[in-house]
């Protein structure tokens, strides 16, 4: 199985540690990763916007890139009420989220606006867009989403790549998803997904390795 690279931090309620019900961050995924399934049950989880991640977690997400780790060693002071809160009402994420979302629908929807630009604009073009200096970008955004605005337009092509690839020839697919030619696409395609465009598209992926997920998620 394949993680594909995202920009999302997501929040997992374990339920497989032997302390109790403890609550996992998925911190964002700058590259894929392949992995054998385990046997373990799939956990309830929550997909937190920019804004609502660090409003959530109380931390700067670029900390969380690439890293899963409990909510309890980030020093949360709620860690262990919301894990309980969570395991009792499993359905109810939101619910029990709320009250720590409080002003964060400003931050979203400012991280929204940047992200929708980067998809296909320049990091200076964005920044002229939203009114703000190339500087305060990159670290506003970073902190909110865990990756720089570069990378998280690199992340959003490959993943158009993904979605398009072995339905078109793979010209049409670069131009499709913002890269400059064939050769952009492949440069980061490998950087980001391990191979070739032309080996995922066969099947020829990195071996998996043990899912690193073992909090459950």
């Amino acid at each position: 199985m394949m993680h594909a690279p995202t920009a999302a931090t997501e929040l997992v309620l374990s339920i497989c540690s032997a302390g109790g019900p403890e609550l996992v961050v998925l911190g964002p995924r700058t590259r894929a990763l392949y992995y054998s399934p385990n046997a373990a049950p799939l956990a309830p989880r929550v997909r937190l916007t920019a804004g609502q991640a660090r409003a959530v977690l109380r931390v700067p997400v670029t900390a969380l890139a690439d890293r899963v780790v409990p909510l309890s060693e980030l020093r949360h002071p709620d860690a262990e009420q919301l894990a309980m809160r969570w395991f009792e009402a499993p359905d109810e994420p939101g619910r029990i989220l709320g009250p720590h979302l409080a002003g964060a629908d400003r931050e979203t929807r400012w991280i929204d606006a940047a992200a929708a630009l980067l998809t296909d604009r320049p990091v200076a073009v964005a920044a002229d867009s939203l009114g703000v200096s190339e500087r305060h970008l990159r670290n506003r955004f970073s902190a909110a989403v865990g990756v720089s605005p570069k990378h998280f337009a690199r992340i959003q092509r490959v993943r158009r790549v993904l979605g398009e690839i072995g339905s078109a020839p793979i010209a049409q697919v670069a131009a499709q998803a913002g890269f400059y030619d064939q050769s952009h696409l492949g440069r980061e395609f490998r950087q980001l997904m391990g191979v070739t465009p032309g080996a995922f598209a066969a099947g020829r992926t990195p071996a998996p390795q043990p899912c690193a997920t073992t909090k459950g998620a």
